[in-house]
């Protein structure tokens, strides 16, 4: 979604927020946390 994968646009973390039902913090969290899992992964 951030990013425009798959031929998507990509969406802003309101719009974002807007899909999954939660704020823009919680979002920013989440991507957060995604991006360190990605991190560690590929270490």
């Amino acid at each position: 979604m951030r990013y425009g994968l798959d031929g998507e646009p990509a969406l802003n973390l309101r719009e974002i927020g807007e899909v999954l039902w939660v704020g823009v913090e919680r979002v920013r969290q989440l991507e957060l946390r995604g991006l360190a899992g990605l991190r560690d992964l590929l270490g």
